[in-house]
């Protein structure tokens, strides 16, 4: 007889709910209003700890550590203990493993090097850059939500606009191996794919507020801000304010991936019965597991599959 397939638990790595700026372990750190997440190539964990200003390191046992950034905020490159960001809202990871930051505020976006941790200015001119991710040519996408656009910068910093029409508030994005770019779509509650030749459409959502699951245009997000699409062809999605992290298949099903509803808190264990606080980021790791950055909860979150 066959076994019976797994269900997705969740569980906590790391940050104990406080704000903070605390390095340690598991509990023993602690996070300010973290944003978005990336995966290394060794398995950490960078996170953009917007409430801080900082960039954090979480390693696979839950170590955390900080790579950059100083109290307050501010501009200034540099190396790590003097470097300054002002909203760092998301990373990327290049293929030689440098750090790229959107620095909202700033209005740029920032680098850091992977082998003495310095960090620099690599582009400006992009009004207030969210989501940023790399395409297989080593292009960097970047997403902003004031001009309604995507950019793409090379990788000699060059800054040309990818798509200029048919977004509201765009975030979160992410490619998937197709090279089709999936897009958070906050103005109209909906996630959108564009194609590699900037064709766009609405994979799922009303573009009303809500909570409901279903097909396509049938289902209802809010204030959903990442994205992540896995190589099963399935879109993960951080539905902020209903406090869930959903699930879109590759015939545009929505479902509900984990969380219990829209009342906010902190309960691991089964997916479905888990609890979240404003999930924010997301990402994959290797073997398929989710980590969930907490806005207001100040954790970050694991859902293994």
């Amino acid at each position: 007889m066959d076994a019976a397939p797994s269900s997705p638990t969740v569980s906590t790595l790391a940050g104990n709910g406080s704000a903070g700026t605390a390095n340690g372990t598991g509990s023993g750190a602690r996070f300010n209003n973290p944003t978005g997440i990336a995966v290394d190539a060794s398995g950490n964990l960078i996170v953009c700890d917007r409430g801080s200003a900082r960039i954090r390191k979480v390693t696979p046992g839950g170590v955390v550590t900080t790579l950059a950034g100083t109290a307050g905020t501010g501009f200034d490159d540099g190396f790590p203990a003097t470097a300054s960001f002002a909203s760092p809202r998301f990373p990327a990871i290049s293929a030689t493993g440098d750090i790229y930051i959107s620095d909202a505020d700033n209005g740029a976006i920032r680098r850091i090097n992977t082998i003495d941790g310095y960090v620099s200015t690599f582009a400006t001119g992009i009004p207030h850059p969210i989501g940023v991710v790399f395409d297989s040519s080593g292009n960097l996408a970047v997403s902003d939500d004031t001009t309604n656009a995507i950019y793409k910068i090379s990788p000699s910093g060059v800054v040309s606009t990818f798509v200029s029409s048919g977004l509201d508030s765009p975030g979160g994005i992410k490619y998937d191996a197709a090279g089709n770019l999936f897009v958070r779509h906050l103005g109209s509650p909906s996630i959108l794919k564009v194609t590699p030749g900037g064709s766009v459409s609405t994979l799922a959502g009303s573009g009303i507020a809500g909570y409901l699951d279903g097909l396509g245009s049938s289902a209802r997000f809010d204030a959903m801000v990442d994205v992540a699409p896995d190589a099963a062809g399935n879109v993960f999605v951080s539905d902020y304010s209903n406090n869930r992290i959903r699930k879109i298949d590759p015939g545009a099903v929505v479902t509900t991936y984990a969380g219990s509803g829209t009342t906010a808190g902190w309960i691991d264990g089964a997916a479905l019965s888990a609890r979240f606080d404003s999930p924010i980021g997301i990402a994959l790791g290797s073997s398929g597991q989710l980590y969930v950055t907490e806005f207001n909860g100040h954790r970050i979150r694991v859902i293994t599959p």
